[in-house]
């Protein structure tokens, strides 16, 4: 099981916007669970480990590394609970970053809608704010 940076705990965690960034070329996507975090990761695993084109993690293994295994690691960006609030905040720390394993349409309809907001929720566009900064 691959647990994310950060506190003893963060696998458990619920209600979490989290960042997966691949290993080998440094890619990320964002995305959000209001389950324990260490399902969430062990169902993106699972996808990768088979090479899952339909799923991102799957696309990326394929189209980047041709199909080669890669690890990743997980960071927990933000907790929330509320799962309005907390798609808000995916949706902005996908604004705010452009996770390049994310849906291309996905990052431009959120960046054009999303970014100038982004200051309001502490995102320093010079580098990665994680919680707990």
């Amino acid at each position: 099981m691959v647990c994310p940076f950060g506190k003893e705990g963060d696998c458990t965690a619920s209600g979490v916007v989290y960042l997966i960034t691949c290993t080998e070329c440094n890619e990320e996507y964002i995305g959000e669970t209001g389950r324990p975090l260490w399902v969430r990761v062990k169902e993106h695993m699972d996808r990768l480990r088979r090479c899952q084109i339909s799923t991102l993690l799957g696309e990326h293994r394929q189209r980047s590394h041709g199909g080669a295994m890669v690890g990743v690691a997980i960071t927990i960006l933000a907790r929330e609970v509320d799962i309005a609030a907390r798609k808000t905040l995916e949706a902005l720390w996908i604004a705010f970053k452009n996770p390049a394993i994310n849906r291309r349409e996905e990052r431009v309809a959120l960046t054009q809608e999303l970014a100038p907001f982004a200051d309001l929720c502490g995102l320093d566009p010079g580098g990665r704010h994680p919680e707990g900064r």
